[in-house]
Parts: structure tokens; C-alpha cells; sequence
């Protein structure tokens, strides 16, 4: 018990100092090597010496040439810390919540779906047989939302309107409301993380998904190809020189919008919760702007087909 308290002290310390730190220039680049350390092994990366063993307590330090348990611990919760806090300008530490409470709050959810789900993310973090298995699944827990997004409207599309009925029992007629399509659009999507093995795994999901892939509704499916790879570049570089989806001879400019810290648009549009019951979003921020098509490469009317 002496071993917590002592793992706890440090973690408090080492956290409340980077949730000071997170808006200068130094909190900013220990944020980014610990993000870069996810994966790897406590004492790997020199450069996070300082920000992981500076002033550590001598009884948590291995005694072997294998990372302590303690070591571990901190390791992954700082690691962990650094990713979740990417992107947000809050900080997302909740002081005196374990993971175990905060697992136990998401099991309130009202459906058996919901808490299925719930269960199916927490089942491999209770079950794994080591420390880098379990390093591995609770970097799992941490929502996409921690991920930087960006979008290239190659081909804007056209709005569709239809109609859709519903027969209510006891009622003569169907109701009927509308439902709205993007029509002959063409996208092309860019995720940005530090974390590249995230980003793997989800071209991976992506290329072979469990369920069918759909575009809002299910009547939507995107076209091939799905995943255009994983590259070694950030996200305003992959959106200007990604080759473009759609010819165009007569375009000047396409439309880019992604992710900022500073100098943008706000709009609530995270998840935070995708309960039936209590749905709620959060804040982010993004920016937008007309990318200056550079040449226009000659029409070709059956590059569609």
C-alpha cells in the first residue's frame, strides 16, 4: 500500500505540473514526446528522461534490467494523459477519479446495448496477461475525438431531399418527414496523431470492418478506395498536396477545413456521450479556407466510369 501511495504522489505532481505547463511552449513539446512515447517502454526514449524520472522517488525505481511495476504505471498514465489532452484547451485530468469509477459510471448506461458495448472496450484492459498488453489496451479507451480532423471538398455534391413514411399502429395515414442526401460528392478525409500505431489500426479497421461502412445512413455506402495510407505528415500538408478524387478542368479552388488550437470557428459537434437519453457534445475548433487549385489537368469524360 506504501508503493500506491508513493505511485500516486508522483503521478499527482507529475500531472498537476504538465496542466500547468499545457499552454506554454515547454508544456506544449513534453505533451508532444510523451504522446510520441506511447508504445514504447518505460526509459526507452531519452528524451522523456527528464519528464519521466526527474525527481522520482529511489523506492519505485527497478531494481532489475526490466521496468518496475511502479515504473509502468507511470509511465502509462502519463503516456495516456498526453494523448487525451491532445486537442483540448480544458484539462481532461479529473482529480480523485479512478479508472475503475469512471467505468463504473458508463455501466449506468439504460440500454444492454450500450452497456455491451461499454464492457467490450473495458473486458480486454481487466484480462491482460502484462504490462505492454495492458498498455496496449487501455490506449483503446481513449476516444477518437482525441484525434486532429480534416476535410478536402473535391467535389462538393448536390443536396437531395426525399420522403420517408412511417406507419403508426391505431393511425389511417403514415406519417411522413423528410430525409436530406449528398449526392455525387467526393471527399477526401485526413487524421492526424502522434500516435502512428493508432492511426494503423484504424486504416486496418477501416479496410476490414466487421460491420458494412456507411455515410450517415445506411443506404450510403463510400466508394473505393476507403484508405489512401498512413503518412509521415501533418494534416494541412496531407489536404494541399494529396492528389485530388475528382477531375475538374474548370476548377479554380476546393474548400479545406480542419482543426485548429487558436484562430478559429468554434463548433459543438464532439462526442461526449451517445446515449439515447443523454446525448451531449462538446466544443472544438476549426478553420476554413479556399485551396487555389495549382493546374487543371485536361477533362477526361470517362475518368468516371
Amino acid at each position: 500500500m506504501e508503493e500506491v501511495k508513493l505511485i500516486r504522489n508522483e503521478m499527482k505532481d507529475r500531472v498537476q505540473k504538465l496542466i500547468a505547463q499545457k499552454d506554454t511552449s515547454d508544456g506544449k513539446a513534453n505533451l508532444a514526446k510523451l504522446r510520441h512515447g506511447i508504445g514504447k517502454m518505460p526509459g526507452e526514449m531519452p528524451e522523456l528522461w527528464d519528464v519521466f524520472f526527474n525527481k522520482m522517488s529511489p523506492e519505485l525505481f527497478s531494481k532489475s534490467n526490466e521496468p518496475s511495476m511502479a515504473e509502468w504505471a507511470i509511465y502509462i498514465s502519463l503516456t495516456m494523459f498526453a494523448l487525451h489532452q491532445q486537442g483540448s484547451t480544458e484539462a481532461v485530468h479529473c482529480e480523485g477519479r479512478s479508472l475503475g469509477s469512471a467505468a463504473a459510471d458508463l455501466m449506468e448506461e439504460k440500454t444492454d446495448e450500450n452497456r455491451e458495448r461499454i464492457m467490450r472496450r473495458f473486458g480486454p484492459v481487466v484480462t491482460a496477461k502484462d504490462m505492454p498488453e495492458l498498455s496496449h489496451c487501455i490506449r483503446g479507451l481513449v476516444p477518437l475525438t482525441t484525434l486532429r480532423f480534416g476535410v478536402r471538398a473535391d467535389k462538393e455534391g448536390v443536396l437531395l431531399k426525399d420522403f420517408h413514411t412511417v406507419q403508426v399502429t391505431g393511425e389511417k395515414h403514415p406519417e411522413v418527414s423528410y430525409r436530406y442526401y449528398l449526392s455525387d460528392a467526393a471527399f477526401l478525409v485526413a487524421l492526424e496523431s502522434d500516435d502512428k500505431s493508432l492511426l494503423e489500426s484504424i486504416a486496418s479497421a477501416l479496410q476490414k470492418p466487421v460491420y458494412p461502412l456507411y455515410l450517415g445512413r445506411k443506404s450510403c455506402p463510400p466508394t473505393l478506395p476507403i484508405v489512401l495510407g498512413v503518412k509521415d505528415e501533418d494534416i494541412l500538408t496531407a489536404l494541399k498536396t494529396e492528389p485530388y478524387l475528382y477531375k475538374n478542368a474548370h476548377r479554380k479552388s476546393v474548400r479545406i477545413s480542419y482543426e485548429v488550437t487558436s484562430g478559429g470557428a468554434m463548433v459543438q459537434d464532439i462526442p461526449l456521450s451517445f446515449s439515447q437519453l443523454h446525448r451531449k457534445h462538446g466544443w472544438r475548433m476549426k478553420r476554413e479556407e479556399l485551396l487555389a487549385v495549382d493546374s487543371n489537368p485536361e477533362h477526361d469524360a470517362f475518368s468516371e466510369l
